[in-house]
């Protein structure tokens, strides 16, 4: 998969991530525990994108209960824009209902729950990419707002079914 656009990595004002170090993630934050892991990476700069002011992207990996793991994407910008991310595997995926996806591969399942602030619109595209990776098909289940946004947060909820 030749740009980000493969890769489960927030769309920002209708950019892919750049290429190039100048345009790397930044460890903001990050937490380990007994029960649950905490990593936040800054992406403001990594679009390059203008109108981004704040851009982060949390992994939070728990380990309670049959665990889990939630992606959270904020985003501001100085002006609505349009946003998304994605989730990209290598499975099959099946809506079971809106915001929520049941997603299989050799067998084994997860499920992905999706959120928005403030109960924002959005749509998941389902698209199986034309570039192949050494382990087959990639899938891309495209998460996008419906409508430009100053300010948003999308979450993606991982756990066992």
């Amino acid at each position: 998969i030749k740009s980000s656009y493969g890769h489960s990595v927030p769309f920002v004002a209708g950019q892919a991530q750049k290429r190039g170090s100048q345009y790397a993630a930044v460890v903001k934050d990050q937490r380990f525990t007994d029960t649950l892991d905490s990593v936040t990476l800054d992406f403001t700069n990594v679009y390059g994108v203008h109108a981004v002011r704040e851009l982060t992207r949390r992994y939070d990996y728990s380990r309670q209960g049959k665990g889990g793991l939630i992606v959270t994407d904020h985003v501001a910008f100085t002006s609505p824009q349009t946003f998304g991310t994605a989730l990209v595997t290598y499975g099959e995926a099946k809506e079971e209902k809106p915001g929520v996806w049941l997603v299989t591969y050799k067998g084994q399942s997860v499920r992905a729950e999706i959120t928005t602030s403030g109960n924002l619109p959005f749509t998941v595209t389902d698209e199986v990419l034309k570039d192949e990776s050494r382990l087959g098909k990639v899938r891309r289940l495209g998460i996008n707002l419906t409508s430009p946004t100053a300010e948003a947060t999308i979450t993606v909820k991982i756990t066992a079914p």
